[in-house]
């Protein structure tokens, strides 16, 4: 879709201006609600079109600065598992790198596999890093793995109903309180260290790609856990993502972050608005909402 790649091409041009990183992804590997593949034709043709955007996107910003990123897939899940999300991995470096231009070095940004939960279908990407198999980093030094956190779901996930299984069981999770109690901190902290572990072992980077938490739990618990996350992410050298900056209700009217959660960043906000722009010591963030 030619409208569809200008807009694109605009966006990261308007990024690339702010002298920021623009990370492009493809967001949807397969439909959000197709656990299952049909036949070994749909996932072929999956596997397919997968590749086919990849080598799109390569060959169209192959002349792009290094401050691209190319990200593979948003939070690959099953069908996808850890070994076919393997493959695919191989399939689209082979893709970029051969494209040529600043594709042979450009950075790219792999998901860890999501493990979903067999009952209530709770999301999990810490205990998914295991099953990620990666080049050397001495056959290829520019992939960093990216993780997205919402542990634990029936805190972060209390009366979303996006998805029929939450709609059915978000509701008994309404009122779940985070004190950053001993357990609560520990909890968090072991989730990141086995991350930052495997990072380690791995010699890779690690972008937090997304962390947050539903607005219907009380304003002091989503202050105290996105505090938290934040600062266990930087305490390791992990470059984080906020989920995200603003909300709409019932009614679609846009609900923007509240000022005690901008606070918990630690970042300050430089201009609201139709660029909202907020930059903390060493990075910038630049969100671009208008046209």
């Amino acid at each position: 879709d030619d409208e569809a790649s200008r807009h694109l091409d605009w966006v990261i041009e308007k990024i690339l201006e702010r002298d920021m990183i623009a990370i492009v992804d493809f967001h949807w590997a397969i439909p959000d609600d197709k656990l299952a593949f049909d036949s070994q034709k749909d996932r072929r043709q999956c596997e397919e079109n997968f590749l086919a955007v990849w080598k799109i996107l390569a060959d169209r910003y192959r002349d792009y600065p290094d401050s691209l990123y190319f990200e593979l897939a948003n939070e690959p899940h099953r069908p996808i598992d850890g070994d076919i999300w393997n493959s695919w991995v191989r399939q689209a470096l082979t893709f970029i790198r051969q494209s040529g231009g600043n594709n042979a070095t450009r950075m790219v940004v792999v998901g860890t596999p999501v493990l979903i939960g067999r009952v209530i279908h709770t999301w999990d990407q810490v205990n998914g890093i295991e099953q990620l198999q990666l080049p050397s980093t001495q056959d290829d030094p520019n992939i960093m793995i990216t993780f997205h956190y919402y542990n634990p779901y029936p805190f972060t996930h209390q009366e979303q109903t996006y998805t029929r299984d939450l709609a059915m069981i978000s509701w008994l999770w309404k009122g779940n309180r985070w004190v950053n109690s001993g357990k609560q901190i520990a909890y968090v902290q072991r989730d990141f260290d086995r991350i930052s572990q495997w990072a380690h072992e791995s010699n890779r980077k690690v972008i937090l790609g997304e962390f947050g938490v539903s607005i219907y739990a009380d304003i002091d618990s989503q202050v105290q856990w996105v505090r938290l996350v934040r600062e266990e992410a930087e305490s390791r050298g992990m470059v984080w993502i906020f989920w995200d900056f603003f909300d709409q209700d019932e009614l679609g009217a846009r609900r923007h972050l509240p000022d005690q959660l901008v606070e918990a960043h630690d970042v300050g906000v430089v201009e609201r608005g139709v660029h909202l722009v907020q930059e903390a010591e060493g990075a910038r963030l630049c969100i671009i909402d208008g046209e």
